[in-house]
């Protein structure tokens, strides 16, 4: 993956302390190099030993993306995941994509924050980018659990381009489970989608098998 470095003259309050102001003043963010046709960037996210904040809960998680440019102030609702039942482990099939277009550099920081959701009547998928200037949804039926948060560079750069994030309540004090970021690779979407393809395909026939049997009492 080719890094190249851009200028810009946009100043304001910087989160993030990577950006270095050159001999003019303007500031020198990293973009991500990629084809015309690439997605900038684009991960997956998966949760582990996730704590239920009511214990013998079984927990319906989602994980909801926010970003920080480097040079703009406040935090910018991006997407979501779906909702994942069941499972102190969740594996979230919706993956976050970063198109070509998109404004993204390695100094860029997201924040994940993962919600069991109660009511999901008030909860759906968002993966479109939200307007930046667009007022956020409320957090209706569902409950925080925690969150974790990391630069774009920190995980490009990272072994094998996967982070394992500790996801801690508000005040940061307690750990309450463990969140996974893992790149996307060019042909990993297809295949992955092909073998979804073929366990669904699978399961169809051994429901069909199933219902052929005759039923015992």
């Amino acid at each position: 993956m080719e890094i190249k470095e851009e200028g810009t003259s946009e100043e304001g309050q910087h989160f993030l302390p990577t950006p270095q102001a050159n001999d003019t003043g303007d500031f020198q963010l990293t973009s991500i190099q990629k084809t015309p046709d690439e997605p900038q960037l684009e991960f997956i996210l998966a949760c582990k030993d996730l704590v239920a904040p009511v214990r013998d809960r079984k927990l319906s998680t989602l994980v909801q993306i926010s970003i920080i440019h480097p040079t703009e102030e406040g935090l910018i609702r991006y997407s979501s995941t779906e909702i994942v039942e069941g499972t102190r482990d969740p594996l979230f099939l919706t993956g976050v994509t970063f198109p070509s277009e998109y404004p993204i550099y390695e100094e860029t920081k997201i924040k994940l924050t993962v919600y069991d959701v109660k009511d999901k009547s008030h909860d759906t998928v968002r993966t479109s980018v939200l307007h930046e200037h667009k007022d956020p949804l409320p957090d209706i039926g569902r409950s925080f659990l925690g969150y974790a948060s990391f630069k774009v560079g920190e995980l490009l750069k990272s072994k094998e381009q996967l982070l394992a994030l500790s996801l801690r309540t508000s005040d940061g004090g307690k750990v309450v489970g463990t969140i996974e970021v893992s790149v996307v690779k060019m042909g990993e979407i297809e295949d992955g989608e092909a073998d979804h393809c073929l366990a669904e395909e699978g399961s169809r026939e051994t429901d069909r098998t199933v219902m052929k049997e005759p039923q015992q009492f």
